[in-house]
């Protein structure tokens, strides 16, 4: 459209609204909604009648937009394409950062694309259409002003543009709203999507849209080397470079970022991308806007380079709904989108901006989304945040390891009054002892047969009553969802027929769109026959874990006294289903909807407070959290593999066992690209879960990478995790032999992995590692007495601030030594033979955290060196990243305090706010920990 052309418009319009006025008809229409979306005869015109115009009864002339294709807000401003309506373009006018290439050609790309499903009882089938495969059939139907509509229900609105697409290969009309607000440099989008014809016999119809297609993402700064992309892979990622980064993995065909998945919890954590860069001190962060647990999958499609400049092809967001049987004129799917630019160049203002929306959510009531602050609940409830320095992971139940349970007990507390030791038994810790013999696991489902769950029997049951009674807390390992195909004297499924008649789990497995289970991928070597999920969204499923967990807790049919402090449930429905259609199958579950996410996601969340009735404190521990179990888990590995350098190659990308690989995220903090940041705690460490990091051994052997994994862990207030769950158990110099029933002379130690000593050939045997190996791994007294010193800053120093306070922005950290190399060596193998391996990684030994108390007004740093060589470093603090009333309006005092150490902490002086930062010089010895106190 010519600008004269849109100004003959626009004053045309203004005229009409004057005689109107006149005529004492204001301009106004009661009937007008902004929520209603144009009908097909509103809105049946030539594109030319259509962009850029606004109709008498949504706009006024205080409120005219000349071009509603550019928004503008004075802080942030949108340009759209009148033509087909794509996003051209998004600036902070603040620090002038361009997020888009506007010049690139989108012709053969389309701005959305949609997802469709259509089928008939038993079978269906998939329809998925991307922006690219959707070009030349999405018309853009109108591009109008909406503001003056959207201001009638929210004086906050500065400007708003509607535009509604049609597209022809599905048959859907898309309305989005694109909103700004006074005073804030945030895009609101906000979608709806109805279903306008039935197109298919049976279910039929869309369930997700693929948008926004923000098309060409630039450098968010003069030099792209210090482009930086947060996403919370993990508990987060911080990549380096990533347009380059993201175009080598295209290029290279492994693109693992084309497809990140939330709410899966082994891909996304949270709804939400970050790119930002130290250069321009700004960038932007996209996210999902709503508490309905949707599934979202963010796509980023490497484009090759264009003269010096790199680019993101197609960054979009897919967006899931859950209820596909639609008629014409339903509404498919509505969601709400945030493009947020960023008043700082980091993570942590990424975060700052999602925590805001998300907590502001909640309005006055904190049971929504997150729950109560730990701060706030029972003494039990916080018994693993205040009282647990260490988490001990994958300990045997069968085997009899109650010497190391007494070792890392007296090794690791006596820091505060009544600490222990957070022990997670391995999966063989189930109550049926060896009735079942072998390698039959008896965390998969089974029946209701109290008998088969109880009694807890042999080393199990002594092992977690001494632990209970000194102190300690007892989690052993379950599974919440599984069933399993090869295990017949346990009612599971027959692998040989698809659906056993005698299977009580026959109806409750999680169905795909052809009418089948779902089947998970695991190695047939270490799991023989077929892993299946059941659906927590299922009645029967939530009443079968509620029933088990109370049978679990009290050992018996009968009730009693507790045996354990809470489950441990691994790849559970917490982290993985995020999809059935049971409709579609031989299958007749409780719940009304299918689709994606929310109605599974609300059966586990109720599963989970279905099991915390059972007793104050008794809770589950996962192993990834996702935003969705916030408050709602008790601790959580929030790990793929492990911290830093300990974690396993894969076969990948070639798919043999003869080249394994580092997968891209792993490759992220392998290669140095990247590191691990805490985006996960960031939101929820004061509402947990606990996080328990690392994934380590204790060993001599580990290396002195293990100190850099162990430091991240303390300073951001995690548990250091120490796992023997396939490695062998560290051997200590004070276990006395004659408490060890080792079939072997002294020194020996247990290897908890998958198989027994039977399974020949396995890389993950199970049984008295001197046996298997005379490479015994003796605990290291060095790494025993830095553990010692983070526990120390977490219990006492850290008590009330790194226990389960609320995570701010981290000090930037000047000086140093930059990255150093550390050595390591991987020996704990889940994932096959040839994955272990042994090396160098370089990392900065420097890490710096921040925290609130719960009441807001004490802020607390906490930085660790790991390195062996004592370094100087700076602290700088903003102003503006902090409250008032823990940094003080013009000055502070602050104090030096170090870990292990029963000196008074020393006073660093007074400092004075000069231009808005402030510069704290440190000495840190080599590895060591210690927390700076803030008094205004």
């Amino acid at each position: 459209m010519s600008s004269t052309f849109r100004y003959l418009a626009v004053l045309l319009l203004a005229l009409a609204l004057a005689f109107a006025v006149a005529c004492g008809g204001g301009g106004d229409d009661d009937d007008a909604s902004d929520d209603d979306l144009p009908s097909d005869d509103d809105n049946d015109t030539d594109d030319d009648d259509t962009h850029g115009g606004t109709d008498d009864d949504t706009a006024d002339d205080d409120t005219l937009v000349e071009d509603p294709s550019i928004l503008d807000n004075g802080l942030l401003r949108v340009t759209l394409d009148d033509e087909t309506g794509h996003i051209l373009d998004v600036l902070d006018l603040r620090k002038d950062i361009r997020l888009l290439d506007s010049g690139l050609p989108r012709d053969d790309l389309a701005p959305l694309g949609v997802i469709r499903y259509f089928g008939t009882r038993f079978g269906g089938a998939t329809s998925l259409h991307s922006a690219r495969e959707m070009a030349g059939k999405v018309r853009l139907q109108s591009l109008t002003d909406a503001t003056a509509q959207a201001r009638r229900d929210d004086s906050s609105v500065a400007q708003r543009t509607r535009v509604v697409f049609k597209e022809s290969l599905v048959g859907s009309t898309v309305a989005v709203d694109l909103t700004l607000r006074e005073g804030e440099p945030t895009l609101f989008l906000d979608a709806t999507v109805v279903h306008d014809a039935d197109l298919a016999t049976g279910v039929s119809g869309v369930v997700a849209l693929e948008y926004p297609v923000l098309y060409g993402v630039r450098s968010m700064g003069g030099d792209r080397r210090n482009d930086r992309m947060a996403v919370p892979i993990e508990s987060g990622l911080e990549i380096d470079d990533p347009l380059s980064y993201i175009n080598a993995l295209e290029e290279n065909a492994e693109n693992e970022f084309a497809d990140l998945q939330y709410p899966d919890g082994h891909s996304l954590t949270l709804p939400l991308l970050a790119l930002y860069s130290t250069d321009s001190d700004g960038g932007f962060v996209l996210y999902a806007d709503d508490s309905t647990w949707m599934e979202r999958r963010f796509h980023l499609e490497g484009l090759q380079p264009a003269g010096n400049a790199f680019h993101i092809n197609a960054l979009t967001v897919r967006n899931f709904t859950e209820d596909m049987q639609l008629v014409p004129g339903a509404t498919a799917l509505t969601f709400g989108l945030r493009l947020a630019a960023l008043d700082h160049g980091d993570w942590a203002a990424a975060m700052d901006v999602y925590r805001d929306a998300r907590e502001s959510a909640n309005g006055e009531d904190d049971s929504v989304p997150f729950g109560p602050r730990l701060a706030d609940r029972s003494d039990a409830e916080r018994r693993i945040a205040e009282k647990m320095g260490v988490s001990v992971f994958g300990l045997s139940g069968r085997v009899d390891q109650s010497a190391w349970m007494d070792v890392f007990h007296r090794r690791f507390t006596g820091f505060v009054a009544g600490d222990g030791v957070l022990f997670t038994t391995s999966w063989d810790a189930h109550p049926s002892g060896d009735a079942f013999g072998g390698d039959l696991y008896a965390f998969y489902q089974a029946g209701w047969d109290a008998d088969f769950w109880s009694p807890y029997v042999g080393a199990f049951e002594t092992q977690a009553a001494t632990a209970r009674a000194r102190g300690d807390l007892v989690f052993p390992f379950f599974y919440d969802t599984f069933v399993h195909s090869g295990f017949p004297d346990w009612n599971g499924f027959d692998k040989k027929v698809l659906f056993d008649p005698v299977s009580p789990w026959k109806e409750h497995v999680i169905v795909d769109t052809f009418g089948q289970p779902q089947p998970l991928n695991l190695d047939p070597a270490v799991v023989p026959g077929d892993v299946y999920h059941v659906c927590p969204a299922d009645g029967p499923v939530r009443e079968f874990n509620a029933w088990r967990a109370d049978v679990l807790a009290h050992g018996g049919p009968d009730g009693g006294s507790r045996v354990i402090d809470g489950l441990y449930h691994d790849i559970t429905g917490s982290v993985l289903p995020s999809a059935c259609f049971d409709q579609f199958g031989p299958a007749e579950h409780t719940h009304e909807a299918m689709g994606y996410a929310s109605f599974l996601v609300d059966g586990e969340r109720a599963m989970l407070d279905d099991i915390a009735q059972i007793a104050d404190g008794f809770g589950v521990g996962v192993e990834n959290a996702t935003e969705a179990y916030i408050g709602k888990t008790a601790y959580s590995h929030l790990g793929l593999s492990g911290d830093g350098p300990y974690r396993p190659r894969k076969p990948f990308p070639d798919g043999t066992r003869d080249n394994p690989q580092f997968a891209p995220f792993d490759r992220v903090v392998m290669t140095g690209r990247g590191r691990p940041i805490p985006m996960f705690e960031y939101l929820a460490h004061e509402y947990g879960p606990v996080r328990t990091g690392g994934k380590v051994q204790i060993s001599e052997e580990a290396g002195d990478a293990w100190y850099q994994v162990a430091a991240y862990n303390a300073v951001t207030g995690g548990l250091l995790e120490l796992i023997y769950f396939n490695a062998p158990v560290d051997v200590f110099e004070d276990i006395d032999p004659d408490d060890v029933d080792c079939p072997k002379a002294w020194p020996c130690a247990f290897w908890s992995g998958w198989h027994d000593l039977s399974s020949v050939g396995l890389s993950t045997p199970r049984g008295w590692y001197g046996q298997l190996s005379n490479e015994l791994r003796f605990a290291d007294e060095g790494k025993i007495a830095f553990l010692q010193d983070a526990i120390d800053l977490r219990l006492r120093l850290g008590q009330g601030t790194l226990t389960h306070g609320r995570m701010v922005a981290p000090p930037l950290v000047e000086g140093g030594p930059g990255a150093v190399s550390f050595d390591y060596d991987f020996y704990s193998s889940i994932t096959g033979v040839g994955y272990e391996h042994a090396g160098t990684w370089d990392a900065d030994p420097i890490v710096a955290a921040a925290f609130l108390d719960a009441e807001g007004d004490v802020l607390s740093l906490f930085v660790a060196n790991a390195d062996d060589a004592p370094h100087d470093v700076i602290l700088r603090l903003s102003r503006d990243r902090y409250p008032a009333d823990a940094v003080g309006t013009t000055s502070f005092d602050a104090s030096l305090a170090f870990s292990g150490s029963d000196d008074a902490p020393t006073d660093l002086g007074a400092f004075d706010w000069k231009d808005g930062s402030v510069d704290i010089d440190l000495t840190l010895p080599a590895r060591s920990l210690a927390r700076v106190g803030i008094a205004p």
